[in-house]
């Protein structure tokens, strides 16, 4: 089994552009992959699909 552990870089664009690092996360290929589905919907969709 392989847990997937590394650090975590979100760069958040924009007027106010900035960079969060959280290091240390697990399964952090999951994490990557969740968040790129998250940022591929539209959000009325995540909207319906919640309730």
């Amino acid at each position: 089994m392989v847990w997937g552990a590394g650090d975590l870089t979100l760069k958040i664009g924009g007027s106010n552009e900035e960079t969060i690092q959280i290091p240390n996360v697990l399964f952090v290929n999951r994490k990557v992959k969740a968040i790129e589905r998250l940022i591929a919907v539209k959000p009325d969709a995540v909207r319906a699909a919640a309730t």
